[in-house]
């Protein structure tokens, strides 16, 4: 799994992050970045307002 912030790198009130993982499962890919949105929203102050997943 990768992570990075992608856009938006100098206001400090947003982020866009990109998030990025290798499976041999779409269900185990789900799983794993709908992980990384749960820790985010469990240990930050941060509201994910929109999600977009593309499968590959």
């Amino acid at each position: 799994m990768s992570i990075a912030e992608v856009e938006m790198q100098d206001v400090h009130q947003s982020i866009v992050i990109g998030i990025a993982c290798v499976s041999n499962s779409t269900k185990q890919a789900d799983s794993i970045i709908q992980n990384v949105v749960n820790y985010i929203e469990g240990n930050t102050e941060a509201i994910v307002q929109n999600i977009e997943t593309e499968i590959i």
